[in-house]
């Protein structure tokens, strides 16, 4: 992971212009919809914090923010460049993003059930 401080301040950054950027919701209101507390959101904006927001953290504020959850995994570290997501994978994220949530657990299931498959496969390889 790239330098935590350069990182925090990164996330920090974009979060800022974010939530500066939206006119319509205050930050108070972006906490209470991605369900995180308005004081770790204030010191996530101000790069006041040890490490960068968790994965999670990012994704639930993503949304809100109206910036790309993969930006926000970028701008943490957590992807270091463009290379180290497979196109297939932004298709993953992109589909995250904009699918109803029914249709990307269907896509998730869809994406289990053939890991399922192939296991079952190597497994029955390795016996014969």
């Amino acid at each position: 992971m790239a330098d935590l401080h350069e990182a925090v301040q990164r996330v920090a950054t974009l979060i800022d212009a974010a939530i500066t950027a939206r006119k319509d919701v205050s930050m108070n209101q972006i906490a209470l919809y991605a369900d995180v507390s308005n004081g770790y959101l204030s010191r996530i904006r101000r790069g006041m914090l040890s490490h960068p927001p968790s994965p999670e953290i990012l994704k639930r504020l993503a949304p809100h923010l109206r910036v790309p959850y993969d930006e926000l995994l970028r701008a943490a570290g957590y992807i270091t460049s463009p290379r180290d997501i497979p196109e297939e994978m932004s298709v993953f994220l992109r589909a995250q993003r904009e699918l109803a949530d029914d249709d990307f657990r269907e896509l998730v299931n869809y994406a289990l059930y053939q890991l399922h498959k192939t296991q079952q496969k190597r497994e029955s390889e390795v016996k014969a």
